[in-house]
This record gives C-alpha cells, sequence and structure tokens, in this order.
C-alpha cells in the first residue's frame, strides 16, 4: 500500500503538442507550490519549451523562478511522471522513470493524472539536435491553467473554467399567470332547452299498447287526442268526443294509421298483430 499522500491543487499545462494534467501536493510542499501557481498565473512560463536532461527527464525551459529546498518523507522520485524542481537554478522537470537520486536535491511537488504521461512520452521522443538534448522541433507552453488553486490569496487570476464554475446563476424571471377569462356561448341555451325536451319524452313499450283482450289498448290514446285538440281549438263537442271513442274501440289499426309514428313503432305494432294472428289460429307464432 503506498503512503503518498493525496493532492490538493491541480493545474493544467496547454503545449503546443497536447495537454499535461497535473495535480500537486500544495498541503506537503506549501511554499513551492503557491509560488508556481502564481508565476503560472502571471505567465511566467509561457513560450518555454522543452528539452531532453539525458534518457530520464525533461526540462520545461529556464526561468527566474527559484525557490526554498522543501522535502517531505512521503514523497518520493520512486515512479515516472512526477513533477519537480531544483531549488538552486529553479530547472522544472518531468522525470520518465524511478530517479531515487534526486529524492534529496529536488523539490517534488507533482504527478501528472490520466492520459498526460502519454503526450509526456510524444514529447521526449521528439527529433534531437546534434547535442541531443535540445529537440529540432520542440514543444513550447501556450499557458498554464489553474484549475484547483486550493490557496484563496493566489497574487494571480484563476483559469476561466474556474471563474465560469463561481459564476452564479442568472435569476429566472417568474411567468405572471393571466386572469382567467370565462367564455360563454349563445347555443348553451338552446341545448339545455333540447335536454329538457328529450327528457320529457316518454317510451312506452309494446305490451302497454296490447289490452287484456288482445286487441290495441286505445284509452290512453284517445286521451292524448282529445287533449291535443282541445289544446287547438279549446273543447271538443261532446257528440264529437262519443264518434271518436266509438271509432277508435271498434277497430284498434285506425288509431295506428292516425296517428304519426316512426317507421321503427310501425314495425313493431305490426309485428304484435301478425303474432296474435298466428296464436289465435293456432300456429307457432315464432315461425
Amino acid at each position: 500500500m503506498s503512503s503518498e499522500p493525496s493532492t490538493s491543487a491541480k493545474c493544467v499545462f496547454h503545449t503546443t503538442k497536447g495537454d499535461l494534467e497535473v495535480e500537486l501536493w500544495a498541503r506537503e510542499c506549501a511554499v513551492t507550490t503557491k509560488r508556481f501557481l502564481e508565476s503560472a498565473g502571471n505567465g511566467l512560463w509561457k513560450g518555454k519549451a522543452f528539452s531532453k536532461l539525458g534518457s530520464s527527464l525533461i526540462q520545461v525551459g529556464f526561468s527566474t523562478f527559484k525557490c526554498a529546498k522543501e522535502y517531505n518523507g512521503r514523497l518520493r522520485f520512486n515512479r515516472r511522471g512526477l513533477l519537480g524542481i531544483m531549488p538552486g537554478n529553479g530547472v522544472l522537470f518531468f522525470t520518465l522513470e524511478e530517479q531515487p537520486s534526486l529524492n534529496d536535491d529536488a523539490v517534488l511537488f507533482g504527478t501528472l493524472v490520466g492520459n498526460s504521461f502519454y503526450t509526456l512520452l510524444g514529447i521526449s521522443q521528439g527529433e534531437l539536435e546534434e547535442d541531443g538534448e535540445k529537440f529540432l522541433y520542440p514543444a513550447t507552453i501556450d499557458t498554464i491553467d489553474i484549475t484547483v488553486p486550493y490557496f484563496n490569496d493566489l497574487a494571480t487570476p484563476v483559469s476561466k473554467r474556474e471563474s465560469h464554475d463561481k459564476t452564479p446563476p442568472k435569476a429566472t424571471k417568474k411567468r405572471k399567470i393571466g386572469s382567467k377569462i370565462q367564455l360563454t356561448y349563445e347555443d348553451e341555451e338552446e341545448d339545455e332547452d333540447s335536454e329538457s325536451n328529450t327528457n320529457n319524452i316518454k317510451i312506452r313499450a309494446a305490451h302497454d299498447v296490447l289490452a287484456s283482450d288482445g286487441n290495441f289498448q286505445v284509452a290512453p290514446l284517445e286521451k292524448e287526442i282529445v287533449e291535443e285538440h282541445s289544446d287547438k281549438t279549446g273543447s271538443i263537442p261532446e257528440m264529437e268526443l262519443e264518434n271518436m271513442s266509438d271509432s277508435y274501440r271498434s277497430t284498434g289499426s285506425s288509431v295506428v294509421d292516425d296517428i304519426e309514428m316512426t317507421e321503427r313503432e310501425r314495425s313493431t305494432l305490426s309485428f304484435l298483430n301478425s303474432f296474435q294472428t298466428k296464436f289465435k289460429d293456432g300456429m307457432n307464432p315464432l315461425y
């Protein structure tokens, strides 16, 4: 199990040959890390070219950056992709392999994360000049963005991504709800009248129309006709009423002929007449 402490700050080297994401031990090497982040934010490393130091180190240019000796027993140059700096001359470098000889001479304060080491490896494999250290077409640093500063009092602007994250959200305007408008239609009154008229319609079953002797029961119909005639003329002579009653009792079919009926009602009454006739003749009324 590794005893290496967790990192607490982060920055990104934007180079001409890809990005290098670096996490920093800001708690363990506070002085070195803070000075480096301030120098990066102020553009000290912009345009610096990468060069090779032997077969195991990649140097990041020359600068006026200076730092004091700052060591931590849990941070060791025991693998590739580590970021260190020389206290005396301010040379910034990355390791390509384990470098135990630097544990007491250089300050270790950062490490590459993600796939950044493969970007560094691609930089290290560039064509070299005759001296074997300078690249013929070296990668250079465009900018260094500070994504996790850790320190609240850095004398440098934070990266664009960090500033965007801290931008307060815009207040959303509440949409006003207008007052409700009730629409009325003239057809509603007509619909109500038609519904009331429909509810007043009475439907009678066929067996209510037949009397007990098998003939049509004309008395209720006779009353309706009398009332209808009374509404139109005011009264009906008694003699005319008796003649009307005798006529209706003598033949049940006359009522059916005189009253306005639907085609379905006529069909039903015709079927009942046929049923009655067959029943009286001793025939099966269903055939």
